[in-house]
């Protein structure tokens, strides 16, 4: 089983920042999941929400902040908010990466950025976004593919076969047996993000999930859960 620390190691360390990868690889993490989206000057930042506001000491839309700005920003604990490519290479060799893509316009970049270091074959990207999802299967049949979602629908599985998908990622809580059964049967790694309750994650092992991603990487790399 995979263990993903989330954002990093997003309740150990500032999520998102340099440290919370660092933190995520020293605990053991198999895989660090992040999030990217494009700044006013068209560059990767890694940060989950739209605006500033909730991981910094500022206020702000991402979107409409050059990288340059967002980083004189404090992210916590004198951290900044990094871009993409320091995260990769601070990263590379040692901790894969998940990047969850959190609008269209970053998908090329991110993969193109993640190609121009050659780490494509040991990076997945995720997205909530079929378009997202097409526009990395259009670029390569190599990119490795992660279909988020926080219910499980018929046009979900439909999207997953259609863009070739290697992981299908449910919330922990929507992640039944039955539907973790159809995911493996269907030649799919089951997937189950924002796994934050200890038990869940216990009976999901039990299951054979393949995939864990949890802002408690500790629970799961310790021994048995």
């Amino acid at each position: 089983m995979e263990i993903v620390g989330h954002r990093g190691a997003g309740l150990l360390a500032p999520e998102n920042t340099l440290r919370a990868f660092t933190v995520a690889s020293s605990a053991g993490c198999h895989r660090a999941e992040l999030d990217v989206r494009m700044t006013r000057d068209g560059r990767l930042a890694v940060i989950h929400d739209e605006t500033v506001d909730r991981t910094t000491n500022a206020t702000g839309v991402v979107a409409e902040m050059s990288l340059s700005e967002i980083q004189q920003l404090d992210a916590g604990a004198g951290e900044r908010v990094p871009e993409l490519q320091e995260v990769l290479r601070h990263t590379r060799g040692k901790l894969p990466l998940q990047i969850e893509i959190k609008e269209y316009a970053a998908a090329i970049p991110a993969f193109d950025a993640t190609r121009s270091l050659g780490l494509l074959d040991v990076t997945l990207f995720s997205s909530f976004l079929p378009e997202a999802l097409q526009a990395l299967r259009e670029r390569s049949r190599e990119t490795r593919l992660v279909l988020l979602t926080n219910r499980v629908g018929e046009d979900t599985w439909v999207i997953a076969r259609t863009f070739s998908c290697e992981v299908f990622g449910v919330r922990a809580g929507n992640m039944d047996e039955m539907t973790l059964r159809r995911i493996q049967e269907e030649g799919w790694k089951a997937y189950a993000f924002h796994m934050n309750e200890r038990s869940l994650g216990s009976q999901l092992t039990r299951w054979g999930v393949h995939m864990i991603g949890t802002d408690h990487p500790e629970w799961f790399l310790s021994g048995p859960v």
